[in-house]
């Protein structure tokens, strides 16, 4: 009798500690939005003096400075574009120098993905993409991006 308590009660310990397991905070993933991202993208905004912007469901924050013509490409497209990519406190990672650059959009970052198709041929957009719509805590190497970071990009639509 002896031997069945003690199996009884490991049964309930073990079924115990597995509850309280599965109840446990999950860790973030790579891609999950940060609250310190939207306050940073309202500090960078008003530091910049920019307004009219607007806020997709994604997070991704865009001001679009010309609309450029009416057709838009698709995320199949390739796209030819001007930019310039830049951190909050104006760091340049990235950008093209004179020639623009072709790319096919479904090959780019989320926030580019979403973005771009909002602006015709000639249009100009500037976004800022939230870690979640960027490159969230695994940016690529020697880039000076940091993990979590909220990119800035100003894109000009050449052509697609």
């Amino acid at each position: 009798m002896t031997k069945e308590i003690l199996f009884i009660v490991l049964a309930i310990c073990v079924s115990a500690l597995l509850v309280f397991a599965c109840k446990a905070d999950k860790p973030k993933s790579d891609n999950s939005p940060l609250p310190a991202a939207g306050q940073q993208i309202e500090e960078y905004l008003k530091a910049n003096s920019l307004s009219g912007e607007q806020t997709t469901s994604s997070g991704l924050v865009y001001l679009i400075e010309n609309p450029g013509g009416d057709e838009k490409p698709g995320v199949k497209d390739q796209i030819t574009i001007h930019y310039k990519g830049y951190l909050t406190d104006g760091t340049v990672f990235d950008q093209t120098k004179g020639n623009p650059r072709t790319f096919g959009l479904y090959q780019l970052i989320a926030a580019w993905q979403e973005a771009i198709p909002m602006i015709g041929r000639g249009g100009k957009i500037k976004i800022l993409a939230p870690p979640s719509t960027a490159y969230g805590n695994n940016p690529p190497p020697r880039t000076g991006i940091t993990p979590s970071s909220v990119l800035v990009f100003d894109i000009e639509l050449v052509d697609f």
